[in-house]
């Protein structure tokens, strides 16, 4: 028992020990609190008012501010109101001209439809009395003129007819005073001038009496042309006899040390050996040969092929040869024949140049004066003949003159790429007239119509012609 009792009296005075302490704490904590809660409002306090101050001149600012922008702006909207107004009485002065002269153009569209038809009706009137003062005048005129026309076109016509025969004799009679020159010459040199051995004065009065149109020239042996044959007229032969062909190898690729331009090539087939030469030289490794063969000789791709390598037999054999094609277009040709003209101022046609042939030469030699005449038959423009290229006339702006017609001596001229040149019609000897030629070098473009006009009578030897294709194959570059 006294153990609880001293148990309890220590609670108890533990309790109250407690409860002082309690006390205490509590009345430290609510000091403490207050004095905080003081300084705080005092703080507070400080920090309103100091906003409100600060609020207040921003307040005070906002009011000058907003007062400073109205009155400028009030200035602004002052200043622009002057401004608009010079405008708008521009803008009302124009709408007051603009009514003005709707109403004008009202006014006039009114006029027109009423004046254009007055107008139109007046302007034919007056059309009409001009075409009849027109009509009037033209008829005075043509009557006036009708009879000045038929007596300036009989003056004209009667000196026409003049001048084409006078004219037209003066190329001849320059010829035949060439002609008479040189038989001069011919006389001085001791030359015999007539067919017999007359010299002198025998010899002129043979001259003399010789027939209209005649001419006595220095003529040889060989001068003498060619005779005509009876029959069909000779002209051109463009398929002249073979006189060799060419035949071109394609072979497998083969190599050639040095087998040179002519060396012997040969095939041994059904019929025999055939043999030809080389075109062009062969060396390294090759897939084409080209052979020259004598007319009428075949090589085929029947068998097989040997070619000369410098002494040595290279063989093709008939498996390793593609092809051999024939170039007989590569090979040109020539002929000749002569033609009669029996009647003076005679054109008789002598054949036709065919397009696609290369570097032909005609040349005509005549112991009288014979000339060669050159026509386009593709241009029949003007002329049904063809248009000339050489062709002499007298009057150049009515006749068909060829550009090189009027040519005395030897020149050129390019006609549709190809170069043409004509002899001149003096011709080429000095002996007689009569001896004229054509060249046309590189590829003919047209078909030419060849004509002779004989200012004299007499027979002309025609001799011509013409290279095989100019190709790279038929070069055999």
């Amino acid at each position: 028992m006294a153990q609880l009792a001293t148990f309890t009296a220590r609670v108890s005075k533990e309790k109250t020990h407690m409860e002082t302490l309690y006390k205490q704490c509590m009345a430290a904590s609510s000091t403490i609190f207050h004095d905080e809660k003081n300084t705080a409002t005092v703080e507070k306090k400080t920090e309103v008012d100091k906003a409100k101050t600060i609020q207040t001149a921003a307040d005070a600012q906002l009011v000058t501010d907003l007062a400073s922008l109205v009155t400028k702006n009030d200035g602004l909207v002052a200043t622009k109101a002057t401004e608009m107004e010079a405008p708008l009485a521009t803008k009302t002065a124009a709408e007051a001209e603009a009514n003005t002269a709707l109403a004008s153009l009202d006014t006039a569209k009114d006029a027109v439809t009423i004046d254009i038809p007055l107008a139109k009706k007046v302007q034919n009137a007056i059309v009409l009395a001009a075409e009849n003062v027109k009509n009037g005048n033209i008829e005075r005129r043509h009557s006036g003129l009708d009879g000045t026309k038929q007596a300036a076109n009989a003056t004209f016509e009667e000196e026409e007819k003049f001048l084409a025969e006078y004219c037209g004799s003066t190329k001849a009679d320059l010829k035949k005073e060439l002609v008479l020159v040189n038989q001069i010459f011919c006389k001085l040199g001791g030359l015999k001038v007539t067919d017999t051995a007359a010299t002198g004065l025998e010899a002129e009065e043979k001259e003399a009496q010789a027939a209209p149109g005649a001419v006595l020239v220095c003529k040889t042996a060989e001068e003498k042309a060619a005779p005509v044959e009876a029959g069909t007229p000779p002209t051109f032969n463009w398929d002249a006899p073979c006189i060799q062909t060419e035949y071109t190898i394609t072979i497998d690729p083969t190599m050639f040390k040095a087998a040179a331009q002519g060396a012997t090539v040969k095939q041994t087939g059904s019929t025999g050996v055939v043999k030809g030469t080389l075109k062009t030289a062969l060396s390294g490794s090759q897939t084409e040969v080209v052979v020259v063969t004598a007319c009428g000789v075949v090589f085929d791709d029947a068998a097989a092929v040997t070619i000369d390598d410098s002494g040595t037999p290279v063989v093709v054999p008939q498996a390793a040869i593609h092809s051999i094609g024939d170039n007989a277009e590569c090979v040109g040709g020539s002929g000749t024949f002569s033609v009669n003209l029996t009647t003076a101022n005679q054109q008789i046609d002598v054949g036709t140049i065919p397009a696609g042939k290369w570097n032909v030469r005609v040349n005509l030699s005549a112991i009288t004066d014979v000339d060669v005449q050159i026509f386009d038959t593709d241009d029949i423009s003007k002329f049904s003949e063809g248009k000339a290229v050489v062709a002499w006339c007298f009057d150049p702006s009515k006749c068909n003159i060829g550009e090189l017609g009027s040519k005395t001596t030897a020149d050129s001229t390019t006609y549709k790429d190809m170069k043409v040149t004509y002899s001149g019609y003096h011709g080429t000897n000095v002996n007689h007239a009569g001896d004229e030629y054509v060249w046309i070098d590189g590829k003919s473009t047209v078909a030419l119509s060849m004509k002779a006009f004989a200012y004299q009578t007499g027979v002309a030897k025609i001799d011509y012609t013409w290279d095989g294709k100019q190709t790279k194959q038929c070069l055999g570059t």
